[in-house]
């Protein structure tokens, strides 16, 4: 089983740097495809 949540890279608009959030709570609220 895995330990931790896996996290996805997150950059909001008009940032800079980008931020390592949960995928769970990053998904649902998607509106752009994910890009590899």
């Amino acid at each position: 089983m895995p330990i931790g949540v896996p996290k996805v890279p997150f950059r909001s608009p008009g940032e800079g740097d980008t931020s390592w959030v949960d995928i769970y709570i990053q998904a649902p609220f998607s509106k752009n495809p994910i890009d590899n």
